[in-house]
């Protein structure tokens, strides 16, 4: 969904982007989850879940409508677990808790307009980081501030903002490329929610795969592909 959204229903929200007709299934249908998701009346539906059982049904459900063929979905961790739980009959070791400090100074780039993201930037400028804002001259400033071994911060915004927010992933990807070249990147945090997937996207990286928990549901990545291979990542 395109996000900031003033909708609560989230049903409403997609069906003002596209011209999929979009259903709703509660969790208190999910009796019959199985024939409210072959409604022909609808192309896509929203599922809600309220406890690890409707994590459970909608991930059985999910998969077992693909009978061997693709089913396109998306959603949060929950559905990822949902599925996982459903398909995966021998798990792999969950990944270490714990991982390393990184190895040299720490780059950041925020294309967030969240409140809190811009109260953590702040944060870090407390604790000595050199703050840059994203603008024309972002990248080679980030660069030499980088190049004297300064942890830094990119940032696109300073506190919550409203509308559709500006595509600034590929300013933020360049910032990174000057980084990267000036002093190769141990670690790379990348902050915001359609932002981080798109700064990825951009610079080619083909696949994530989780090394460490150490920070919750924020994992450390290391990356395959692209001008970022091998390099650990936050996605925040």
């Amino acid at each position: 969904p395109v996000t900031p959204m003033n909708e609560s229903e989230i049903a409403l929200h997609l069906a003002r982007q596209t011209s999929l007709r979009i259903g709703s299934v509660p969790w208190t249908s999910y009796a019959s989850l199985g024939t409210e998701l072959r409604d022909p009346a609808y192309d896509a539906y929203v599922l809600d879940a309220l406890c690890d059982d409707h994590v459970n049904d909608v991930g059985t459900v999910v998969a077992g409508l693909a009978g061997g063929g693709t089913v396109f979905c998306m959603g949060s961790g929950g559905l990822t677990l949902g599925l996982a739980r459903a398909v995966v009959r021998d798990p792999a070791p969950a990944p270490p808790a714990m991982a390393a400090a990184a190895d040299g100074p720490m780059l950041v780039v925020s294309g967030s307009g969240s409140g809190r993201t811009w109260e953590q930037v702040q944060a870090a400028i407390a604790a000595g980081w050199v703050a840059v804002p994203l603008d024309a001259g972002a990248a080679d400033r980030a660069a030499a501030a980088y190049r004297d071994g300064s942890d830094v911060v990119v940032f696109s915004a300073t506190g919550s903002v409203s509308g559709i927010a500006t595509d600034v992933s590929e300013a933020l990807a360049d910032v990174i490329r000057a980084c990267h070249g000036v002093r190769p990147l141990p670690r790379l945090i990348v902050c915001g929610g359609d932002t981080s997937g798109r700064v990825l996207t951009r610079l080619g990286v083909r696949s994530i795969r989780i090394r460490a928990t150490p920070w919750g549901n924020a994992p450390l990545l290391g990356v395959t592909g692209g001008e970022m291979d091998g390099t650990d990542v936050v996605l925040k």
